[in-house]
Order: structure tokens, then sequence, then C-alpha cells
């Protein structure tokens, strides 16, 4: 819990954040502020800090509770100005806040209650990540999203599919590179019988899956069987052929942007030597390795 120190207490929104101060004795110093999160607002915060600073010869903690992407430039900056900031979770504060009946819910009051909770339970203060932490951390994520959206494309990329041609699926994988290949050019099912597609098509499945001509041959004997098939199973209609074009494209766009992210995550990965230590633990791999340490930062501490 703090001891002989003023706190800051800071209720942030997207665009503006709300400031007051809480004496040493837990009493109200400064009066809740509002502040935009521009360098004019942010530097305006921090001269009212500063103030605080000097009524009490000590250097001011900052409070605020996490709100995702809009709070954490607040704590960068104020851990560049050499603050000492606590970001807490909304769970844990809100719990404590509403211990007590509150009859006012505002911006103001909230500030209010941030600056006061480190009079009443001890947190762990928040640290500035290694550089490249914060950037394994960052491309982890990103990578998440994309692959979640890769995810989303190929689902509707097989709905696409069987609608048109229901047995495709278990003829080929529609999130492989040799599906996405085939149906990006031939997303038809009559078209993957045509004799004037009979060699790309062919070369596509001996290549792509790097199985060998007889593996391709087979491959295509089922094609066709599929195709026969859909002329009686599916629905042909021209709208299900872009349409499964257009969702190829998109999981295939995906593709090139996770290479990209993934090649950065490796070269920053063979940097950390944390990667290789959480990679010697059995279940641990490649991929798992990284995202660990960029969402538990430094082993160390």
């Amino acid at each position: 819990m703090l001891v002989n120190r003023p706190a800051i207490g800071i209720d942030v929104a997207k665009n503006f954040c709300f400031y007051t101060a809480v004496s040493p004795t837990c009493t109200t110093f400064l009066k809740p502020f509002r502040a935009l999160n521009t360098k004019q607002g942010l530097l305006f915060a921090l001269g009212q800090i500063k103030k605080v600073e000097e009524a009490f010869s000590s250097k001011p903690v900052i409070v605020l509770e996490s709100t995702g992407h809009y709070s954490q430039r607040i704590v960068h900056f104020f851990l560049k100005q050499g603050f000492e900031v606590y970001h807490i979770n909304p769970l844990i504060s809100h719990s404590i806040k509403n211990s007590v009946v509150r009859k006012v819910k505002t911006d103001r009051v909230d500030a209010l209650e941030l600056a006061k909770l480190l009079f009443v339970q001890a947190f762990r203060p928040t640290t500035m990540p290694k550089e490249q932490l914060a950037n394994l951390k960052v491309l982890t994520r990103a990578r998440g999203h994309l692959v979640e959206q890769r995810a989303k494309s190929v689902n509707q990329l097989q709905c696409a599919i069987e609608q048109i041609a229901p047995l495709f699926p278990s003829v080929l994988n529609p999130g492989s590179l040799t599906a996405l290949t085939l149906v990006s050019k031939f997303p038809s099912p009559c078209e993957w019988i045509e004799k004037a597609n009979h060699k790309a098509i062919m070369d596509m499945l001996e290549t792509l899956p790097r199985k060998g001509k007889s593996y391709a041959q087979e491959k295509y004997a089922t094609l066709v069987s599929c195709a026969e098939d859909a002329q009686i199973t599916g629905i042909p209609l021209a709208a299900y052929a872009s349409t499964i074009r257009c969702f190829a494209s998109v999981v295939q766009s995906l593709d090139v942007q996770i290479k990209v992210i993934d090649d950065q995550i490796k070269a920053l990965s063979e940097q950390l030597p944390e990667v290789a230590l959480l990679r010697s633990i059995p279940g641990i791999g490649d991929t798992l390795a990284p995202i660990i340490l960029g969402e538990i930062g430094d082993i160390e501490r």
C-alpha cells in the first residue's frame, strides 16, 4: 500500500482523460480536471502533476485502469516521464470500489477512487518493457488476429464450395495451397473436367503438394468424380463461382501477411534467449514460445 506519497488517479477515455490527485493522507488535493489525449493535453496534465510533486516534495504515483489500447499510450507516456505507474485490471479495481455503495458514477468520481486505491491495497507497478519484447507482443497479437481472420475466411470459402460441389472438401482441404490455387483459377466444377484445363490442373496437383505424378493422377480422378457428382447435387450459380474466387483470394492474401509477420517474429526470437528457453519445455514450439514471451514479458522479473 502507498505510504507518504501523493497519487494521481486517471480515468481514461478514447479522446481525453480525467485526472485528480490525493495527498499522502488520502485526501483530495487536486480537483478532477479533464485533458485531451493530445500533445498539448498530456503536457498540460504533466504540468499539473508537477505542481503536486512540488507541493509534497515527492514524486506522485500514477494509477489507472487497463482500458485496452486507449490506456496503453497513457501508461507509456508517464513511464517515459519517470513516474511509477500502476496499470490495474478493471475486474480488481471494480471489486474494490463496489465494496462501498456508490451513489454517483462519473468519470470524475472514478478518477478520485482510482487515486485512493493504492491506500487500501498493494499492487504491483507496471514497468517499461524491453523494446524487443514490446515488438514481439505486438507482432504475435497481430498474427493471432490474422490467423483468426483466415479461419473465418476458410469457413466462408468452404460453405460456398459445398453449395456448388458438395464433395470437394473430401477431395482437397479448402484451406490448403493446392485447393486455393485450384479454385482461384477454376472455381466452377465444370472447369475441372474440361480438356483444355487438364494439363494445368494436373501440374497443380503434382507440384504444389510435392507428392508426385501418381498422387496427382489419383487426386485428379477423384476431382473429376466430384465434378460429375456436382452436376446433380450442386447449385450451378455463377455467383457461387465468383464468391469462391473472392474468398480464396482473401485467404491467399492473409497467408502472405502471416508469412511476413512470421519472418519478423523469427528474426526477433533469434535475438531473445528466453524464446529458446521456453522452446525447451515439452509442448512449446516455435509458434507458442514467442507468444508466451510477448505476453508475460521479461522472464527474469
